[in-house]
Parts: C-alpha cells; sequence; structure tokens
C-alpha cells in the first residue's frame, strides 16, 4: 500500500498545483495499489483534495487520514467500529490518536512567561485576524480555526529563542510540535506514524502489504522510518526538509507534482521485479 502526503508532496509547495497527479493516482488503481492519503490538514481541507486527485479509494470508500494521522474517514458500511459519522460529509470517523478528541488547553499553561506577547491563540481570533497576520486566504484562515489540536498558536514576530523554548516545553511535556513560518501546532499521539500502524489493525488484509511512503516534512519523519520503501519529496529548490534515519531512503528526480507522478511510476516498476521473485 503507498500512503502519501499532500502538500509538497503530491501538489507543489509553492504553487500547490497537481498537474498530472490524477493520471498518476488513476495508474495506481489499474495495477491494485491502495493509496492513502496522510495529511496534516482537516476533513474538510482534505475533501478538496481528494477529489482532485481522483477520489483514492478503499473497499468503496474514501482513503483519507487527516489532522496529523489522527483519525480516518471512510464510510461507515465499510468500518467495523467508528468514534462518530460527521454530519456534513457522512463519513465514518476512526480515532487513531488522542488529540482529535482532546479538549484545547490554555495557551498560558505551555507558553514560557517572557514568550507570551509573541504567540496568539488560535482560539481567541476569528479568521481575519488570522487572514491579517497570516496572509492567508478568509477560506483558508477559517480551515485553520477549525483545526482540533491541543493546541494552535500564531506567530506574531520571529523569535528563535522563544519558538525554541516553546518547543523545549512541549517535548518535555511528551507532546509534539509542527511549526510552519506563521503557525505551531501542539498535538498528542503517533500522528503520521500512527495510520500505518491502525490500518493494519482496521483492514487485516493490509497487514502483510509492503508499505511506501512519501513525504516531505519532518511531520513525515517517523513514517517514512517506519515504511518498507521511503520517498522523500524534494522542494522546487530542491533542498530536502527531512532526511529519515535510514540510508536507503529515495530522492525522486523532481520536487511534486512530477516527482509523486515519478514514484508512482517507481512503485509500479516493483510490482515486475516482486513477481519474477516470486
Amino acid at each position: 500500500m503507498f500512503l502519501s502526503d499532500i502538500d509538497g508532496t503530491m501538489a507543489h509547495a509553492k504553487n500547490f498545483s497537481l498537474r498530472g497527479v490524477k493520471e498518476a493516482s488513476s495508474k495506481l488503481r489499474s495495477f491494485g495499489i491502495p493509496l492513502f492519503i496522510v495529511t496534516s490538514k482537516t476533513l474538510e481541507a482534505s475533501l478538496m483534495y481528494y477529489e482532485e486527485v481522483g477520489r483514492p479509494g478503499y473497499k468503496g470508500g474514501p482513503a483519507i487520514a487527516f489532522e496529523l494521522g489522527c483519525a480516518l474517514a471512510s464510510k461507515p458500511d465499510i468500518m467495523t467500529e467508528y468514534d462518530y459519522v460527521d454530519r456534513s460529509t457522512g463519513l465514518a470517523i476512526f480515532e487513531l490518536c488522542r488529540s482529535v478528541y482532546i479538549d484545547l488547553r490554555g495557551a498560558n499553561d505551555i507558553v514560557p512567561d517572557r514568550c507570551r506577547d509573541i504567540f496568539i491563540d488560535v482560539r481567541n481570533v476569528d479568521e481575519n485576524l488570522i487572514n491579517v497576520m497570516t496572509g492567508l486566504p478568509l477560506k483558508e484562515a477559517s480551515l485553520i480555526k477549525k483545526r482540533r489540536y491541543i493546541m494552535s498558536l500564531i506567530v506574531k514576530r520571529q523569535d528563535r529563542t522563544c519558538i525554541k523554548r516553546l518547543i523545549d516545553e512541549i517535548a518535555s511535556r511528551g507532546l509534539n510540535v509542527v511549526t510552519g513560518p506563521r503557525f505551531i501546532h501542539i498535538y498528542d499521539g503517533k500522528g503520521k506514524l500512527g495510520v500505518i500502524e491502525a490500518l493494519g489493525r482496521i483492514f487485516p488484509d493490509l497487514r502483510n502489504c509492503i508499505i511506501a511512503y512519501a513525504g516531505d516534512t519532518i511531520t513525515d519523519k517517523e513514517a517514512l522510518e517506519r515504511a518498507d520503501l521511503a520517498f522523500v519529496m524534494p522542494q522546487p529548490d530542491y533542498r530536502l526538509k527531512v532526511r529519515p534515519q535510514r540510508s536507503d531512503y529515495i530522492i525522486p528526480p523532481y520536487p511534486a507534482p512530477e516527482g509523486w507522478a515519478w514514484v508512482v511510476d517507481k512503485l509500479i516498476s516493483y510490482l515486475d521485479v516482486l513477481s519474477v521473485e516470486e
């Protein structure tokens, strides 16, 4: 099975182009390779991409793991157990780690005292302020507002010392953090690695699959280290934002989306090798 991040892996990291991805996704389907989208986006945002990449599915339901791999969305009739059904989409949501449901904590109990004035708790602002401070379009700002991490913070100004102190504080509590240019997301659980482990529990026929994973950032690191085949997508300038602790990871010759289509062709070529070995 093939698990893939979206931004910077399937979609171009700068202009979000998905040129050729739908066709590559169709190739996977024709060769019987199940594709699971694994993303840090919300369910709402994930579904927009899901349509654009050709509606990858498994057992008749959409194959999407969202919120840093904290939940799996599928049709209720193919899930043996699930936590709730999202009324707006009709999808069953299966919890993979606690951060989807855990209550948000106050910012003051985790941000070091001298650093509090550089962070704004996303819960306490509206979409318009997120738009003004980050430059994100209102629609995307609205999706940021809906994210259900333990806590999401907007960085008002860059202060590397404060950001490092915050990350150290988060790590000391056994939590995980994703940092962006203007956002810091704090979450609990195994993230995207949890998807790999949970899929085998939910779908027994996937337990003995060769697992391929494609990603481009630090949130993909543990999953890249767990997978049998690891593809690290380069940035548009061909830098790598993550290097898993293994020597055999594969770097596509192009950034996304062309690099993702290259990965698909590579996976299909492995099928011929495996059939000969058998």
